[in-house]
């Protein structure tokens, strides 16, 4: 019954990821019957479109995305990475920014003299078109997500809920520029998970191959300027109801 009445079309799209302008045909709307099928087994409202989107991106392989594997002086942590790039264990608890390493505002101790948790640390791009939106890469292929679609992604993410609620997400997030603000805000209330991230691109990188991988902001090639020690943004978790179903996890 979902794929029946006006919004049968708007759905069959986001299933099948194609262009929103595109007139689905009767093969379309039975692999999108399909995909929903799945995803209602699976525990998920599929009426949502963004739930939809985004378990197409899961259901093409988004989740099965090499985790991140990360540091923060001794302490270990995870990630996932969506720009099908390897990676060497990379740093958190230092930047780089304009050929200086700087401690990462996550890091360190927190007021009661504990340490802080290591981020979930998510390697992105930012959309061409659209800040809002994200360009995942993974075994080759790209989806292009909205804010909510990516949030819906992550809420999926097992590895990501198996930490504690207070793990904040760290978004490492490549390209032209930095994000739409409203992308943080959107996974933080998602997730009920505070969010790192920078009005800067960042990139992963080892400037000093002595100080191993870590995030390094780069110029911002939309407005021209230079990135900054204070480009790094910190986003509280909303009051607001979170967006679209339950978390649950993601299917094998």
């Amino acid at each position: 019954e979902t794929l029946l009445g006006p919004a049968a079309d708007a759905l069959t799209v986001r299933a099948l990821r194609l262009d929103p302008d595109t007139a689905p045909d009767d093969a379309g709307r039975a692999a999108a019957r399909d995909l929903l099928t799945r995803g209602f087994a699976a525990g998920r409202n599929m009426t949502d479109p963004e739930v939809t989107g985004a378990y197409a991106a899961e259901a093409a392989g988004a989740l099965t995305a090499p985790a991140l594997l990360t540091m923060a002086g001794t302490a270990f942590g995870s990630g996932r990475d969506w720009r099908d790039k390897p990676t060497l264990l990379p740093r958190l608890d230092a930047f780089r920014v304009a050929d200086t390493t700087v401690d990462a505002p996550w890091a360190g101790v927190d007021a009661g003299g504990q340490s802080r948790p290591v981020p979930y640390a998510v390697r992105a791009s930012v959309d061409l078109e659209d800040s809002s939106h994200v360009q995942l890469t993974t075994g080759g292929t790209s989806h292009r997500l909205s804010a909510a679609e990516f949030a819906e992604l992550l809420a999926a993410d097992t590895a990501l809920g198996a930490g504690t609620a207070t793990t904040p997400v760290l978004l490492l997030l490549d390209g032209l520029s930095g994000p739409d603000p409203v992308l943080a805000e959107t996974v933080a209330r998602r997730l009920g998970r505070p969010v790192w991230w920078s009005t800067s691109p960042v990139e992963l990188s080892a400037p000093d191959a002595a100080e191993g991988e870590l995030p390094v902001l780069a110029p911002d090639l939309s407005t021209l300027s230079q990135p900054t020690a204070t480009d790094w943004r910190y986003t509280a978790p909303a009051t607001a109801p979170a967006v679209g179903g339950p978390q649950v996890p993601a299917t094998p």
